[in-house]
């Protein structure tokens, strides 16, 4: 958890020159866990417990940010992008640090598959990453607003519980980014949407699981 605050931190340092803008690092948390299934006999008498996987919730992630050239424009845009890079941080650092990559096949940067004789390395899947995933499908990806909800809406094919987030969010003023259903991958199944306050560009980056209890 706290290789993800700090590579974060070293992100914002890396591109605030670049954008022209201050960016401090301001209290934060979030949780790291792993997520276990009971397995019960007739309901109510647990026999075993399964390894499901881990579970990474970055609950709230601060900065201090402006824009040197005191741009409000140039604000929002740095807060975007900083926000995708930490929704990217919550696939990647558990990726770092829980796969063996000698015992597994992947891509290296250059598209050479290493290992090609293994199983492929298990991944990690954060929301646009899943976005990201469902593009390569062939999936629609929204951008939902007030301005064309009514319309989008009807076509996405999510939990009612991630239909009322978006329309919930909608109707407050925010800018929702979501895939029209369910992926799965790397034993994911489910949605991965954004929402976004278009005014600060601070979101929630979430992802909810089918198989979640």
């Amino acid at each position: 958890m706290i290789n993800l605050f700090t590579h974060h931190a070293v992100l914002g340092a890396l591109s605030q020159p670049q954008a022209n803008m201050i960016d401090r690092p301001g209290l934060s948390y979030g949780l790291f866990h792993l997520h276990a299934q009971p397995i019960k006999l007739y309901g109510t008498l647990t026999t075993r417990v399964e390894f499901q996987g881990l579970n990474m919730d970055i609950g709230h992630l601060r900065s201090i940010r402006w824009s040197k050239a005191n741009d409000p424009q140039a604000w929002v845009a740095y807060n975007r992008m900083r926000g995708q890079q930490a929704s990217a941080l919550e696939h990647a650092t558990p990726e770092q640090f829980w796969i063996d990559r000698t015992q597994c096949r992947y891509p290296d940067e250059n598209g050479h598959v290493i290992n090609p004789n293994l199983t492929d390395c298990p991944q990690a899947v954060s929301a646009v990453k899943a976005l990201a995933l469902a593009a390569r499908q062939g999936q629609k990806v929204f951008t939902i607003t007030s301005k064309n909800a009514a319309t989008v809406l009807p076509q996405l094919s999510v939990s009612r519980s991630v239909a009322a987030e978006i329309r919930n969010a909608v109707a407050t003023g925010k800018e929702v980014t979501v895939h029209e259903k369910p992926i799965n991958a790397y034993g994911f199944s489910g949605t991965g949407y954004i929402l976004v306050d278009p005014e600060t560009g601070a979101g929630a980056y979430l992802i909810e699981s089918l198989y979640e209890n």
